[in-house]
């Protein structure tokens, strides 16, 4: 179970990480623009956006590399596992990751129904989401910082578990289904409802169980 937690760690981290480096592009360059900051530096982000746009185009279009994306977050996986002793620190980066991109998600949706528009709701989610992408990581640091205060109401295993368990049976039932089913806004909702509930009922279940292991150590 911590190879999970740890592999789940890395790959919502990477997320984190990208929503960010669009955000702050985004602001920096808008800030060169409009705030007549030096030209070098205009240039700069303007270079920056291009730059990591050109390495996500393979990763979104070209099957090979997300797989070796996969492997390379494995391994990093398998160093975290190994080595790290202190999990109360990697849950509460690993409880906010998963929580911010929730959120992040949710407030996509919350715009995309906001403007009743089928054809701006479908681009509305990678259009928000650049500029709102710094959510993940200021739960993340929420997370690193009070997880430790929180710990008792959350059970590590059973969120993770339960919120991937969800989000791909979610997924396969938009496949499914998701002709019937439209907006776009109405797939994401779907979708963030499955998680939401795999994340309730997987962290029910889990201190359920603790509880139960601690009244009986034999078991």
């Amino acid at each position: 179970m911590k190879l999970f937690n740890a592999f789940i760690l890395c790959v919502l981290t990477f997320f984190a990480i990208l929503y960010a480096s669009f955000t702050i592009i985004d602001y920096g360059s808008l800030l060169a623009q409009h705030v007549s900051l030096f030209e070098p530096l205009a240039d700069f982000f303007s270079k920056a956006l291009f730059v990591l746009g050109f390495l996500m185009f393979p990763l979104l279009l070209i099957p090979v590399f997300p797989l070796i994306g996969l492997f390379i977050l494995f391994l990093c996986s398998v160093v975290i596992a190994a080595y790290s002793k202190d999990w109360s620190r990697l849950g509460g980066l690993l409880v906010g990751a998963l929580i911010g991109i929730f959120v992040l998600k949710l407030v996509d949706i919350v715009l995309m129904i906001g403007r009743h528009s089928l054809e701006v709701a479908y681009f509305l989610p990678y259009v928000y989401s650049s500029y709102i992408g710094i959510i993940p990581l200021f739960f993340m640091i929420a997370g690193l910082i009070w997880f430790k205060h929180i710990m008792k109401w959350i059970h590590l295993g059973g969120i993770t578990l339960g919120a991937t368990i969800s989000f791909f049976a979610g997924f396969l039932t938009l496949m499914v289904f998701g002709e019937f089913l439209q907006p776009s806004a109405v797939h994401a909702l779907l979708l963030l409802v499955f998680v939401a509930s795999g994340m309730i009922l997987g962290n029910w279940l889990g201190l359920k169980k603790e509880a139960r292991s601690k009244e009986d150590p034999s078991n």
